[in-house]
């Protein structure tokens, strides 16, 4: 096979990022190059790995790909983004109010992708992604599993390098647990039609505790 110098480069980056991210426990596999799709054949929920050490030959030889994260409890994370400017906002002030700093990244055509430590805790609506307001969390505990596309990747619509947020690529940083407050925003805002159970919270100084009956 005559691999140009370009496609080995960008595999040598891919395969890097990927041993980094298995390094944290996080499943990865091969997506096609400027898209969202994996690979045609290939079956990912079965074919991801986070195991360091072989995740390489994953990764094609003749052709270049993108690179995608599996979310959920067989990697141990989920993924938060917003979705507009006031839910980038929020989120980036409760960050840096409760000195959280986790491995992030941009997709260049929303909000930043912010990985935490996977919680049971988020997992108790019908919805497999609720969202809070323009706050979206994605749990990959649905059927269909669940997946994010990732650096060294290229988007699909604008050719742009998805990127690490500066100190906060796999390499420089660890998976964070996810804030006390944001949780309690998710538990106070997620309106799920299909819920039994509604447990009210209440705002405190600048985050959310629960109402009365549910604290502990």
């Amino acid at each position: 096979i005559c691999v140009s110098a370009e496609l080995s480069h960008h595999r040598e980056i891919v395969v890097a990022t990927a041993r980094c991210l298995c390094s944290h426990g996080i499943k990865v596999f091969p997506a096609e190059y400027r898209s969202k799709a994996p690979m045609p054949g290939f079956m990912w929920k079965q074919l991801a790995s986070n195991d360091p050490a072989s995740i390489h030959n994953l990764i094609p030889l003749d052709r270049p790909t993108n690179l995608a994260l599996v979310v959920g409890p067989t990697s141990g994370i989920l993924d938060i983004e917003p979705d507009d400017p006031e839910a980038s906002h929020l989120i980036e002030s409760m960050m840096a109010r409760n000195r959280v700093k986790t491995i992030s990244y941009n997709s260049t055509n929303r909000g930043v992708h912010r990985l935490f430590r996977w919680t049971p805790r988020l997992d108790q609506w019908t919805t497999k992604n609720p969202k809070a307001g323009k706050l979206e969390c994605r749990l990959g505990t649905s059927e269909k599993g669940f997946y994010s596309i990732c650096p060294p990747s290229v988007h699909k619509d604008t050719g742009l390098y998805y990127h690490w947020l500066p100190g906060c690529a796999p390499w420089e940083t660890s998976i964070a647990e996810v804030p006390e407050e944001l949780i309690n925003y998710f538990l106070a805002n997620v309106k799920d039609y299909g819920a039994t159970r509604v447990l009210e919270l209440d705002q405190h100084d600048d985050g959310w505790v629960p109402g009365v009956g549910g604290r502990h």
